[in-house]
């Protein structure tokens, strides 16, 4: 099974970073959509870090109304990679991760 890691902004102005088995141009004609294990973004004293989105929630299947989406993008090549690192704990190598904290 192949999953996909986007960038979601939120209608609450949340920028969430998920995995989905859901090709991105299928998620409009959808009234929801299915995420995995959502990470949002927070700034730390070193820099941009993740931590999950729902911290008392089971997190392996969420889903969301496409109303409450604004925006939905691939994530870029070093999000992806410390979000695989992050979720799964498999460091992928990537152009520049130094900037994210995990």
């Amino acid at each position: 099974m192949s999953y996909n890691v986007y960038s979601l902004k939120l209608t609450t102005g949340e920028e969430i970073i998920a995995k989905s088995e859901n090709v991105l141009d299928s998620w409009w004609d959808s009234p929801s959509v299915i995420i995995q294990n959502p990470l949002t973004l927070v700034q730390t004293q070193q820099g941009i870090g993740a931590m999950p989105w729902l911290g008392t929630g089971e997190t392996e299947e969420i889903t969301i109304p496409t109303t409450q989406i604004i925006a939905v993008a691939k994530s870029k090549s070093e999000v992806q990679s410390m979000y695989i690192k992050s979720t799964s704990g498999i460091d992928i190598a990537s152009t520049d991760t130094s900037s994210i904290l995990m």
